[in-house]
């Protein structure tokens, strides 16, 4: 750092609207675009997904139909405008700074809706394929994941490795995501004993109906965890 920086350290700037920050809740986003950001104020109580407001059910119509593997997911965000254009500006623009305000919203959410101390889960980023971290040059929730580990005092390791690059599952049904996710995960051998009888806590980005995060619990199970939940810091809406 140059002395002059030192000396008359730069104004911090809002990571999303480039205004000059005065005061804010979260680092490198000021409070004007905080208060843009769509929040999940009903959520179901498995999935975590945005529900209706008019809706009087407490899950989603995708958790009431299955079983999900995942003990809970939760996430603070709902993935439309503001919301959007954050995520969108971490995972494809390549703003690496953006995980540390989303990072700090993840951990203040888990904060508050879990009971458990943070020591008792162990994070595991949900891991990209080799070539889509090779072109990206990062894995999101694995920033996402480290911030949230600093915030809460909990241990972050990447465990699971993706065997192949899955397409695109935006346009695809449930049934058909859960098949082209099957298998696509896997826990080395020597990495088993980090699992054992362990609360697993897995972090990604974007949840949509949950299959990838599914999966990725499923493997988790068998490798020996007690339970398996999900933080991610957007969530779709659903009915």
């Amino acid at each position: 750092m140059a002395l002059r920086d030192r000396l008359f350290p730069r104004e911090p700037v809002c990571l999303s609207c480039h205004s000059r920050i005065i005061f804010s809740r979260l680092s490198y986003i000021c409070d004007s675009c905080l208060q843009e950001l769509s929040y999940v104020t009903r959520g179901c109580l498995r999935c975590g997904c945005q529900l209706p407001e008019a809706e009087i059910a407490v899950s989603c119509q995708l958790c009431s139909s299955q079983l999900p593997k995942l003990e809970r997911i939760r996430a603070p965000l709902i993935y439309q405008g503001k919301s959007r254009e954050v995520l969108l500006e971490l995972k494809y623009n390549k703003n690496k700074a953006m995980a540390r305000p989303l990072g700090e919203l993840m951990a203040d959410y888990w904060r508050f809706f879990s009971s458990s101390k943070g020591r008792d889960y162990l994070l595991v980023p949900v891991p990209l394929s080799r070539k889509r971290q090779t072109v990206r040059g990062f894995n999101q929730a694995l920033l996402l994941g480290e911030v949230v580990a600093r915030e809460r005092g909990m241990v972050i390791e990447s465990l699971l490795v993706r065997k192949r690059d899955t397409p695109p599952l935006y346009h695809l049904n449930n049934r058909q995501r859960n098949l082209v996710l099957q298998g696509a995960f896997q826990l080395p051998a020597e990495k088993i004993i980090r699992v054992a009888g362990r609360k697993i806590l897995l972090i990604d980005d974007i949840v949509t109906t949950g299959s990838t995060l599914n999966e990725a619990a499923g493997v988790l199970l068998t490798a020996g965890a007690c339970r398996v939940s999900a933080l991610t810091a957007a969530t779709a809406e659903r009915v």
